[in-house]
């Protein structure tokens, strides 16, 4: 379960918020906490986090938000990082035939939106059928916290696993080091088999642990060493891992189709990280409160960005989860760019 921590767009330095850059700033401060997203809600900005912050942080928090100049990153090379400066672009190219008119030029190197021959590409394409969240790219659930589990315990925390990953936040231990058991029915990748397993998870101290495999229904959670405790934050979740290589991502382009004029998109890219915890890559908010009205197949809108140079190790249990929380959209596309690191 996440904890919101609200600020107002007059909170910042300059009157203005990008949730992208806003989200990185945070991620770049002394404030430990896992940081979940960032979106805004007209003057609002609302950020959000793995579980509450310490007194310290929030006074940190408070002065990041404080200094945030609302422009984007020089070193992202992107002159659009939110979709009110949509329509102040006089660069967009030509080139494009997907909807060049209502494209955006990623930055003055480039020629349209041609991308260099070596990168290669992975896309999803959505239909969605109702307002809310839609999951493009695995999932990430974070429904339980401080749980305890001791010597001797046997017990179930989810709901159901759906060909899950399980990830454990250790948040506090006592005779370390031990193994956490995790015993239930697990799907093998290669054999697309069914079976009952029992994998044990060595904890050495706080911090997060992963399986590695995958489990299906509620599995169980015991210490079998005795006088061993801990307290811990279950979680499952499924990504995409490029089929087990290590890339770099370099860019993203996303496309919709609005079918309403209230429409609004909220897009996260995280990377899954091998040890099971989650790291916001980018986050991209777009609304039609400040654009020309767009609706149906004549108004599509189209946006890139680049400059990730972000690696992924596939091959060691990394990947993305991507989710777009859209309203009134009634197509939506995205390609990620990478490159396979040899």
């Amino acid at each position: 379960m996440t904890v919101e921590y609200n600020f107002n767009i007059y909170d910042t330095a300059n009157d203005k918020v990008v949730p992208g850059v806003l989200a990185t700033e945070i991620e770049a401060s002394s404030i430990t906490t896992e940081l979940s997203h960032v979106n805004t809600d007209g003057e609002d900005i609302n950020i959000y986090f793995s579980s509450a912050l310490s007194s310290q942080e929030e006074t940190t928090l408070s002065g990041v938000v404080s200094e945030h100049l609302g422009v984007a990153s020089e070193d992202r090379h992107n002159p659009a990082r939110h979709a009110h400066n949509f329509t102040a672009l006089f660069d967009t190219p030509v080139t494009y035939s997907g909807a060049a008119p209502n494209a955006v030029k990623v930055n003055e190197i480039e020629t349209g939106l041609a991308f260099i021959e070596d990168d290669l590409t992975t896309s999803w394409h959505r239909n969605p059928l109702y307002n809310g969240e839609v999951v493009l790219a695995g999932w990430y659930f974070e429904t339980l916290s401080d749980e305890s589990l001791s010597s001797g315990e046997i017990k179930n925390f989810y709901e159901e696993c759906e060909n899950s990953f399980v990830a454990l936040n250790i948040t506090a231990i006592s005779g370390a080091p031990f193994n956490i058991t995790v015993s239930g029915t697990s799907s093998n990748d290669f054999t697309k088999s069914y079976e009952e397993i029992s994998e044990n998870i060595t904890v050495t101290g706080t911090g997060y642990y992963r399986s590695t495999h995958r489990f299906l229904g509620s599995p169980y959670f015991s210490i079998v060493e005795d006088n061993k405790y801990c307290m811990f934050d279950p979680k499952r979740y499924s990504m995409y891992n490029f089929n087990f290589s290590k890339v770099t991502l370099t860019r993203l382009e996303l496309e919709w189709l609005p079918d309403g004029q209230d429409w609004g998109i909220e897009l996260h890219v995280h990377h899954l990280c091998s040890d099971g915890h989650k790291h916001l890559i980018d986050s991209l908010t777009f609304d039609n409160s400040d654009l020309f009205v767009r609706s149906g197949l004549e108004n599509p809108g189209v946006f890139s960005a680049s400059g990730y140079n972000h690696a992924i190790d596939g091959s060691k249990g990394e990947g993305v989860i991507i989710t777009v929380n859209q309203f009134f959209i009634g197509e939506l596309s995205l390609i990620l760019w990478y490159r396979e690191v040899i």
